[in-house]
């Protein structure tokens, strides 16, 4: 179910950020455009990166203490977090990608 679920969400963020360049080549679409990618930053982004294993010096907690704090067995902690890692990758190369479809007025003039 875990992994359904990223996968809808990373298909949903790629589809958003499709449409925000197919608006923005033949009509020039920038009121949809730039919408459209700082949605993706701003739901699928923080949704993604979540996901990952990073620890910022105490600052914010592991999968895995997030997991063990709700109460779940160490066994489920491990395998939730081995799951979510390799859609942390990818939500930050969707990350990339939404940067760039919106600076994509300033980088093609």
């Amino acid at each position: 179910m875990t992994h359904l679920v990223q996968a809808a969400a990373a298909f949903i963020a790629v589809l958003v950020l499709a449409a925000a360049v197919l608006v923005e080549l033949p009509w020039n679409a920038v009121y949809l455009r730039v919408p459209l990618a700082a949605s993706v930053l701003l739901v699928y982004v923080p949704f993604a990166a979540t996901l990952g294993r990073t620890k910022l010096r105490k600052v914010r907690r592991t999968v895995e203490q997030r997991m063990k704090e709700l109460g779940a067995p160490p066994d489920v902690t491990t395998a939730i977090a081995r799951a979510g890692r390799p859609w942390s990758l990818f939500g930050s190369l969707v990350m990339l990608a939404a940067v760039l479809i919106l600076t994509w007025h300033h980088l093609r003039n």
